[in-house]
């Protein structure tokens, strides 16, 4: 060809005003070859143009990328046609699209402007040619091995700004000229303004799709945010934080709360992957303990599972931590990781308001506690039963466990309550009373608080710890089963004196310094509780000691008759009663039987009681007849110095015959029980012993050998409420339901009386022997 040919035309060569003539029927080929390369994706523009919402992802722009370049190889005659797309940046390409070329030459290749061939084309915006590949710059060396022996790159660009670059390459050496970098721009120029149609609508739709996923995680964060403030507990705040996330992620979701110095599950949106499962120790290397230890985030995108943990930071420290965990790997985004942040901040002011509401139920209910038992206090009557409601008060408002043992009187430690919140384990708790008390030569806290004399506690039991204060295999396999977890002890301290422990045990939570203060608190009051309580049970048994020292120590054996008496004493208050029973054997072989009662409950009744009981023994021997007796009491009454009346019923019996004579002053009449029918004795009462009247009237009468005959005091009946006609009814009918042996029909009597009855018991029954 030369110059004059017609078929040519000169085209502006690079830079230096030379020319070039340009086969024309080949520009018309390369034209065509434009329009055919550009077709697919100009027919994706207008599909997307169309319908703006649909879901076109980069494959389906690689797909019709593949096509374009497979028609370009195919016009062109080429072995391969690349296409590189810069970055926003435009610092550095990356292979988009390539046909003829292995696909392991372009996975992770990336080229910076002004590195290799591709890059100088980036940095430069200007075609190249390379007729042998061996003898310039190949950034991927894969390249170089591959055979191929000829490139010609162009730029794409757009708008003066260069938004990739497209090559074309050939296994043979100096297989492109200039002219077909000129023809491959053209092709090129084309691409470019179709391709930057296409990545201007992505820009589009990932601003808005961005724009979406704000709105969402702006109504996300209003929604998480609404709940969280309307939740009261710790645990309510980890369910929130589960429900809403799991819905928005299909990750797993899990919520740590901590509790001293360990971090333990409160929520999770279903089985935990592996390694993430269960408490761990804030001293601990998985994610979880670092960020908590640490008070920041946590992420990783893999290799293996990826994660987020977030520590939530309240005003008093780090309260837990929120993680999500991807099993596949996937990277959390960093505006997933914004939102998670987010949520975390939400969840700490959640906590805070949570802890300060936990705070002021703790403080009423303390306070309601520390009314309750200053009440007890002020009811003190009884140590075990103070102690018992102090115990029940304890598990109300501590741990769910209370042991209170107390020092008794000898030195040793005697546990005294083991309560359980729970009913249903209150039978296990037994059994730390009655089967595994503190050993005192052991390191149980109770002994320890003891004999230091100051509190124990901690936040968590260790094994170790349970198999040093736990007497053996059985007693510990029993802690585990009730699942204690913390516990603290402090000593009762009143008046400088150590008098026991409370050791309160918690199966749901660690305690913290603040229970050890409160526990610290109720020891104070429980000490003055006891000491009160121990000091009225020492009053009240040396009282009751001293009464039943002014009873008979005996009785006397008389033949022919059997007799038994009961004497109990009242169960409420200090003051002891004039109640008292005798009987005395006569010359004659005759018994003298008396019961009576001394008005009042003091010491000064008791007295009397023993000093009337002594009078009427001086007495018997001197009169003949229980009426006698009676009147030579009421004329001795101001000599004997006796300044209180006294009822009291004297009788004689009789073994032989069975001749039975009874006189009363004042008191009530005898019950005589006997196989056919059950009747008060009409014994004719005269006024109390310390007041003026007539001389006593008498009964007489047989005691029959199958007849029990029961003489007692006003504790055994009920008058105060049921009044006397129906509490001695029920007094006979008692007597009545069984055995008739003296012994019998007394302790059917003393089975049916109040436990909590305020008036002395005296008992006395009499029958005679069927041989007599």
């Amino acid at each position: 060809m030369t110059p004059a040919d017609p078929t040519l035309f000169q085209v502006p060569d690079a830079p230096g005003g030379t020319s070039r003539r340009v086969d024309v029927d080949k520009l018309i080929a390369v034209e065509r070859a434009a329009a055919d390369v550009v077709e697919p994706v100009g027919r994706l523009w207008r599909e997307l143009a169309a319908a703006t919402d649909a879901a076109v992802s980069s494959h389906t722009l690689d797909s019709v990328l593949r096509e374009a370049l497979a028609t370009m190889a195919r016009v062109m005659g080429v072995d391969t046609v690349s296409i590189l797309l810069a970055t926003e940046s435009g610092e550095e390409l990356a292979f988009r699209a390539s046909v003829g070329l292995p696909e392991e030459l372009t996975i992770g290749i990336g080229i910076r402007a002004g590195q290799g061939m591709a890059g100088r084309v980036l940095a430069n915006r200007r075609p190249l040619v390379a007729g042998n590949l061996a003898a310039i710059e190949v950034v991927n060396p894969v390249l170089r091995d591959s055979g191929l022996r000829s490139i010609a790159a162009v730029p794409l660009t757009s708008a003066g700004r260069c938004i990739g670059v497209l090559y074309a390459a050939s296994y043979q050496l100096d297989r492109f000229t200039t002219t077909d970098a000129e023809l491959l721009q053209v092709v090129a120029d084309r691409l470019a303004a179709a391709l930057d149609r296409v990545q201007l609508f992505e820009r589009e739709r990932d601003a808005r799709r961005e724009a979406e996923q704000l709105v969402d995680r702006i109504g996300r964060m209003q929604r998480v945010t609404a709940e969280l403030a309307t939740v009261e507990t710790a645990p309510q705040v980890a369910g929130v934080l589960v429900r809403y996330l799991e819905t928005d992620a299909p990750a797993w979701v899990g919520v740590w709360l901590r509790e001293g110095d360990h971090l333990v599950p409160a929520a999770q949106s279903g089985a935990a992957p592996a390694g993430w499962e269960g408490a761990v120790t804030t001293d601990d290397a998985e994610p979880v303990a670092q960020a908590v230890r640490e008070e920041r985030p946590r992420y990783h995108d893999g290799p293996g599972p990826s994660y987020a943990v977030l520590p939530i930071v309240c005003r008093d420290g780090c309260a837990g931590a929120l993680s999500i965990v991807d099993a596949g790997g996937r990277p959390i985004p960093a505006a997933e990781r914004e939102l998670l942040a987010a949520v975390a901040g939400q969840a700490a002011q959640a906590f805070d308001r949570a802890h300060l509401m936990a705070a002021q139920q703790r403080t009423a209910e303390r306070a309601t506690f520390f009314a309750r038992a200053a009440q007890a206090l002020a009811e003190a009557d009884d140590l075990a039963a103070t102690l018992e409601r102090l115990g029940d008060l304890a598990v109300a408002v501590l741990g769910e466990i209370c042991l209170i043992d107390v020092l008794n009187e000898d030195g040793q430690l005697t546990r005294m309550v083991a309560k359980h919140r729970d009913a249903r384990r209150q039978p296990e708790t037994d059994r730390l009373r009655h089967e595994f008390p503190p050993d005192p030569e052991g390191r149980h806290p109770a002994v320890l608080a003891v004999t230091a004399g100051r509190s124990l506690w901690s936040d968590r039991f260790t094994e170790g710890f349970l198999r040093a204060t736990t007497r053996d295999e059985e007693h510990l396999a029993l802690v585990h089963a009730l699942g204690v977890r913390s516990y603290v002890t402090v000593p009762l301290v009143a008046e400088g004196r150590v008098l026991g422990s409370v050791t309160s045990v918690s199966c749901s939570r660690a305690f913290q310094p603040d229970d050890v203060a409160f526990a610290e608190q109720l020891a104070e009051n429980v000490a003055s509780v006891v000491d009160n309580a121990r000091r009225y049970d020492v009053a009240f048994r040396t009282s009751h000691i001293l009464q039943s020292s002014l009873l008979p120590r005996s009785l006397p054996a008389v033949e022919g008759i059997s007799v038994a008496t009961r004497y109990l004493t009242a169960n409420r208050g200090l003051e002891v009663g004039g109640d008292f029973y005798d009987v005395i054997l006569l010359a004659s072989g005759a018994v003298l039987f008396t019961v009576g009662d001394v008005a009042g409950h003091d010491r000064n009744a008791a007295a009397q009681m023993g000093h009337l009981r002594s009078a009427s023994r001086a007495l018997a021997g001197r009169v003949s007849s229980p009426a006698e007796l009676l009147v030579s009491l009421r004329d001795s009454w101001d000599l004997l110095g006796f300044d209180r009346i006294a009822t009291a019923l004297v009788g004689s019996l009789d073994p032989v015959s069975g001749q039975l004579a009874i006189a009363s002053a004042g008191h009530y009449p005898p019950l005589l029980v006997g196989v056919d029918g059950t009747r008060f004795l009409p014994v004719e009462p005269t006024p109390p012993l310390g007041l003026w009247g007539p001389p006593p009237s008498m009964w007489e009468g047989v005691l029959d050998a199958r007849q029990v005959l029961l003489a007692y005091t006003d504790g055994a009946i009920d008058e105060r409420s049921a009044g006397s006609e129906a509490s001695m009814a029920r007094l006979a009918a008692v007597a009545a339901a069984g055995v008739l042996t003296p012994a019998s029909v007394c302790d059917r009597v003393v089975s049916v009386l109040d436990p909590d009855r305020a008036d002395d018991v005296a008992l006395l029954a009499l029958s005679r022997s069927p041989s007599h």
